[in-house]
């Protein structure tokens, strides 16, 4: 413990969202820090500790504006009578392939990162065999309606997925390292010795880690923005 708090005083790191809790161990060590810089740009941010069940710790949700704490979410209603509409089975489609992160995967983006990684040609094309070949029918009222194949998007619950996804995410993974190498982005670092770090990654999450000013920020706006370009993200 001793090391972590040499490391926030190095950082200049203080706690952000108020007082913590004097009872809840876990949300006494689970904490979000942040240093003057950008306290400054979100003077309003506070902490919410999420409800856990499989681990010692608690997750945390960051909200940057008061109104985020207090705004409620609209609880979804089907109405009947949109399947009257003639663009009801063309939204969807819409729908169902742009409803999470793996839905929006560009399978063409996706070809051409295994190939930059240097995959055999005959490897991709049997990837490409199977998630091109997918289709889908939707359920409605217990009448099964037309089958449609998707352009876009790794189906979940498919072995392959979470490794088809990870391959695209080396795509984010270049254009940060380009960044750094570059100069244009500055990571942190945990101790004066250790390493910088600019960017973590686990399966569908990212943090990123950068200056707390306008030019970093743009730096990493122009990285997602050609990142979601490419891949559908």
């Amino acid at each position: 413990m001793e090391a972590f708090r040499n490391a926030l005083e190095d950082c200049r790191l203080s706690d952000v969202g108020g007082n913590l809790p004097e009872t809840n161990i876990p949300e006494r060590v689970d904490r979000g820090v942040a240093n003057e810089n950008w306290r400054s740009m979100f003077p309003e941010a506070t902490i919410q500790h999420l409800p856990h069940s499989i681990s010692d710790h608690c997750p945390l949700l960051i909200s940057t504006r008061k109104e985020d704490a207090w705004r409620s979410k609209k609880t979804f209603k089907f109405e009947a009578w949109w399947v009257l509409e003639e663009s009801f089975e063309a939204e969807v489609k819409a729908i169902w392939e742009s409803s999470s992160a793996y839905d929006r995967v560009e399978w063409s983006c996706l070809k051409e990162i295994m190939g930059k990684m240097g995959f055999d040609p005959n490897w991709i094309s049997s990837i490409m065999n199977c998630i091109s070949i997918v289709s889908y029918s939707v359920i409605l009222n217990g009448q099964i309606g037309d089958t449609f194949h998707p352009s876009i998007g790794l189906r979940q619950g498919d072995p392959l997925s979470p490794f088809l996804f990870l391959i695209c995410g080396e795509g984010l993974s270049s254009l940060m390292r380009k960044a750094t190498n570059e100069g244009l982005l500055k990571g942190v670092k945990v101790s004066r010795r250790g390493p910088q770090i600019s960017y973590l990654l686990f399966a569908d999450d990212c943090i990123l880690f950068g200056e707390a000013n306008e030019r970093g920020a743009g730096f990493f706006k122009k990285i997602l923005r050609e990142y979601g370009n490419c891949t559908g993200q």
